[in-house]
């Protein structure tokens, strides 16, 4: 299959890179001019700015399916987050348009563009979705952009739980912590939330790209149900370490994020913390009904939050993350 993937240097894309050339795939990399590649060897990389390139369309043509990784999801200016968010889908979408033979094209989205679950129960695709900030709500555009074409083109749209795993920095802080025999805490003291392992997640996204279903809307993650307190446990036992357990209030989370927001005024730089993320972490309950991927393709075996927290703390570990 000839698999073009969109945002190929990401900590997502990478593992579905190689994943989908050690299943024999064609794959071409797309990657922003400047883009480091070097961690993807013996793949075809194609470095270019998607917005009005008149290659992109040629590009796509040539392809079986497209997969849009592209996206941002760090710090808090509106102007980075709808050129990532809903800008590059409305360039894709124009370059499916003007391709000869367009393919399919998997869109994948975020559970924050769906919202938070108010009543603690598992939402499905079919609910109204209540994003909330500026990455909720820019993913949730993209995601009505894509679902747009759907009646021209095959498109799925998919919309993963929180995914963590060896090359993610997102979740990077809490493993540095551990280390330190620590456990952070902000804005609430009990969450409810799925997390899904990386290369559980290429297996889905793979299952997806080999077999585009006719639904093009699809929660995608892990069904068991999580709380902080199996997160603190699965880092303590990874690090070695009892977890003291440290509580920053809302109050002064919001002031954290603020001060967060100036330094990437002054900077330029996004950050990681910022005051939409912490719009986020003022949320109970982030929990998704995966019913609708398992009716179409079945159960896949899954990742153990144990089993994956260790992996990715020894990942880290070796190479000197923490």
């Amino acid at each position: 299959m000839r698999l073009m993937i969109i945002g190929a240097n990401g900590f997502i894309g990478t593992a579905l890179t190689v994943a989908a050339q050690s299943k024999g795939h064609s794959v071409t990399a797309l990657i922003l001019p400047g883009s480091s590649a070097s961690f993807l060897p013996e793949t075809r990389i194609v470095q270019m700015q998607i917005k009005n390139s008149p290659l992109l369309g040629k590009l796509i043509s040539h392809q079986d399916v497209v997969v849009n990784l592209a996206g941002n999801m760090f710090g808090s200016q509106r102007e980075r987050f709808f050129s990532a968010n809903v800008s590059t889908v409305k360039e894709i979408l124009a370059a499916f348009e003007n391709s000869d033979r367009p393919p399919a094209l998997v869109h994948v989205s975020s559970v924050a563009a769906l919202g938070p679950s108010q009543n603690g129960l598992p939402l499905s695709e079919s609910v109204g979705c209540k994003p909330i900030g500026l990455y909720g709500k820019t993913k949730n555009l993209g995601e009505s952009l894509a679902l747009g074409f759907a009646r021209k083109f095959p498109i799925v749209v998919l919309r993963p739980c929180s995914v963590y795993g060896p090359g993610d920095k997102n979740f990077l802080g809490l493993f540095r912590l551990a280390s330190r025999g620590y456990f952070l805490k902000i804005a609430t003291r009990v969450k409810f939330f799925n997390l899904l392992y990386i290369d559980d997640f290429v297996k889905m996204l793979l299952a997806v790209v080999e077999n585009i279903p006719r639904t093009s809307l699809l929660n995608v993650g892990n069904q068991e149900l999580l709380t902080d307190e199996d997160l603190k446990k699965a880092l303590g036992n990874a690090s070695g370490n009892s977890l003291k357990t440290f509580f920053i209030p809302g109050s002064l989370a919001k002031i954290l994020g603020k001060f967060a927001d100036c330094i990437e005024i002054a900077t330029g730089k996004p950050q990681i913390f910022s005051s939409g993320k912490v719009l986020e972490m003022e949320q109970t309950c982030w929990l998704q009904d995966f019913s609708s991927f398992l009716n179409l393709f079945g159960r896949i075996s899954l990742t153990s939050l144990e089993t994956g927290i260790r992996l990715t703390y020894k990942w880290y570990s070796e190479r000197g993350w923490i």
